[in-house]
């Protein structure tokens, strides 16, 4: 576990700009609810990366303005 890294990310934006399209795309499967219905996402959603030496936590999160 020598030079282990991690770190977090939020993904932030105005409403409809594709937030937990972003979030599902980078971590590789869908655990955010999509749609084109406004304040689909309610709640900060939490995704997570891990790699070999590291570890990347994603944040998606509500609306914006």
């Amino acid at each position: 576990m020598e030079n282990f890294k991690s770190g977090f990310v939020s993904i932030i934006g105005k409403t409809n700009v594709g937030k937990s399209t972003l979030l599902n795309a980078l971590v590789g499967e869908k655990i955010a609810i999509m749609a084109n219905k406004t304040q689909t996402t309610r709640t900060a959603i939490k995704g997570i990366v891990n790699r070999e030496n590291a570890q990347i936590v994603f944040i998606d999160t509500p609306r914006n303005s």
